[in-house]
């Protein structure tokens, strides 16, 4: 069993994909499943409801081993189907279940509406590793093959180029585990019409020893061994071939030299870009300073370098760089060393000294970059370490409840203090649209309630009533539900403003264009000042005109994770 996870833009192309000819339908949920287009309309109108996302489309490919062919009827698809989309946390919204005849192996699609029925996103984050952990759940549960690689491949159905591959495959699986070096390797797929064919470092003589990639070619087609399978790369030959020549070693040494100790030979220390590094260079890198080493061999194998050499915090992975990674230099408003910002786009997290823009002093920080963009995020504490649980009135809540928060949903949580501390309540908890602010309420925030000329749910009026902007759900006069922007221009007013668009984007335009007006009228000062600078002698050191420097923009900050205080008695997290 092997699912693929995909999201997209459009239901229509990914509906007429999953609709062809072999299709049948083993499920249909939230949709009317006459045709294509009937299904893509039914979609498109629950996924207006939250506009602003720009990838709604979630579809799921789901293909079976033929050794369980014979078990795999509508039924049991469909409750694979149910199984799967249950572990991947895929409820409560629409979707079709596809089963396709058109190739040899089982298979079938999920299209589902990742706005859901009550207009929260599902996630998708970390969707690949939950992938792999349902999969193999399905599989162990229900007794479904695991693939097992090349060797069940149907070899008779095989044609052209694919056919020669899987030929050479198999006679380079046969014959290198009997091979003790290259040459050895090539008389025996001679005989098999293969030829071996080097690639040789640059500038380099053609020896053994400068081959740095290999490929195999037969009745003209050449394949990198690489591509015939990853065990048959250049790296990986090597590393079988040396164990063979040390294993004949042993058995010669047994037979004509038991006097003589022959072992391989095995770096004392790192050996890093094909230098093995000194006892002193290993113990520099290793108290967190850097070295500098020449004529390194390049990752593609071509030609040589040399550079500064030093290690992650972690003491595991050697970075190089160019210049002295001890070097302080400002980078989008931060002051750090060169040796930080190599890591951090490497990917590393790393404790660094910074001082951050508009600061005097320095500071120790954890310091990464954002994986949703380019963003350098920092932070006091390590963003690696378990995040402390969240505390709300006296009450220590559960991850699993602060993730229905965060996603806007709510929680009923029993026995928080009330502001004067003397006394307990219970209550329904949520949380603004920016996540920034906790709203109690005694009735279930989901329920709708008439305010004003709209119903609207309770969580949506209380935010409004508060002074805040919110993404309501409305009920429209024809009792259709509708997404609009809610919002007060005061908490004084008594009635409200509604727009199909977040209004705060056009006022933040309107601002920056006011703010670009006012830079493009010259200041009178700086047109007196170089008048009077025209009138200063030679021999007078003349004042340089101002510059207007623009200051970095600020740096995105990692949420903390004390929760605001809308009112008295919320305890943030220690």
């Amino acid at each position: 069993m092997i699912a693929k996870n995909e999201k997209g833009k459009s239901f229509g192309g990914c509906v007429r994909y999953v609709m062809n000819a072999s299709a049948e339908v083993l499920a249909a949920e939230g949709v009317v499943a006459d045709d294509a287009a009937t299904i893509t309309r039914d979609f498109a109108i629950q996924r207006s409801g939250r506009p602003e996302i720009k990838q709604p489309v979630g579809h799921i490919a789901i293909s079976f081993s033929p050794e369980d062919s014979p078990r795999m009827a509508g039924d049991f698809m469909l409750k694979l189907a149910h199984e799967y989309m249950a572990e991947m946390g895929i409820g409560n919204t629409q979707y079709i279940v596809m089963r396709h005849h058109n190739t040899d192996h089982d298979h079938f699609h999920i299209v589902y509406n990742r706005i859901d029925n009550d207009l929260k996103l599902i996630s998708v984050n970390n969707d690949y590793r939950r992938n792999v952990a349902a999969c193999k759940k399905l599989k162990d549960c229900h007794g479904l093959t695991y693939g097992v690689g090349k060797e069940k491949v149907n070899r008779p159905k095989l044609t052209g180029a694919d056919k020669v591959k899987y030929q050479i495959h198999d006679e380079i699986a046969a014959n290198l585990p009997h091979s003790t070096s290259y040459s050895d390797l090539e008389k025996r797929l001679r005989q098999a019409g293969i030829t071996i064919q080097y690639k040789y470092r640059s500038e380099a003589e053609e020896s053994p020893e400068n081959i740095q990639g290999v490929s195999f070619a037969k009745g003209g087609i050449t394949f990198k061994g690489s591509a015939i399978d990853r065990k048959f790369s250049h790296a990986n030959i090597s590393k079988v071939l040396s164990a063979n020549l040390n294993e004949a070693w042993e058995k010669m040494k047994d037979m004509i030299m038991p006097e003589v100790e022959m072992k391989p030979y095995t770096p004392r220390y790192p050996v890093i870009h094909g230098i093995e590094i000194t006892a002193e260079q290993d113990r520099t890198l290793n108290n967190g300073g850097h070295i500098w080493l020449q004529n390194m061999d390049r990752e593609d194998g071509n030609g040589k370098f040399s550079a500064y050499v030093f290690y992650d915090d972690e003491k595991t992975t050697p970075i190089t760089c160019p210049d002295n990674p001890d070097t302080m230099i400002d980078h989008n408003g931060f002051v750090i060393r060169l040796r930080d910002i190599r890591l951090i786009g490497e990917g590393f997290v790393t404790h660094a000294n910074v001082k951050l823009q508009g600061e005097t002093d320095f500071q120790k920080l954890f310091v990464w970059k954002n994986p949703q963009g380019n963003d350098i995020m920092y932070s006091p504490t390590d963003p690696r370490l378990p995040d402390p649980p969240m505390i709300i009135r006296g009450v220590e809540i559960t991850a699993e409840q602060e993730k229905i928060l965060r996603e806007g949903g709510h929680i009923f949580l029993e026995g928080m203090d009330k502001r004067d501390g003397d006394s307990k309540f219970s209550s329904h908890v949520f949380m603004d649209d920016e996540r920034k602010q906790l709203f109690f309420s005694k009735a279930d925030p989901d329920t709708f309630v008439k305010y004003g000329g709209y119903e609207m749910r309770l969580r949506d009026k209380r935010q409004v009533e508060k002074g805040l902007t919110t993404r309501a759900v409305i009920r429209l006069a024809n009792g259709e539900l509708a997404g609009a922007r809610l919002w007060k221009d005061s908490p004084e007013d008594a009635g409200y403003s509604v727009s199909w668009d977040d209004p705060r984007v056009a006022k933040e335009q309107r601002e920056r264009a006011s703010k670009e007006r006012e830079q493009s009228v010259p200041s009178p000062e700086p047109l007196k000042q170089q008048e009077q600078e025209k009138q200063t002698p030679d021999n007078t050191l003349r004042r340089p005109p101002a510059v207007n420097r623009t200051p970095p923009p600020p740096r995105t900050v990692p949420p903390k994770r004390t929760v605001p205080q809308p009112t008295k008695g919320l305890k943030p997290k220690q």
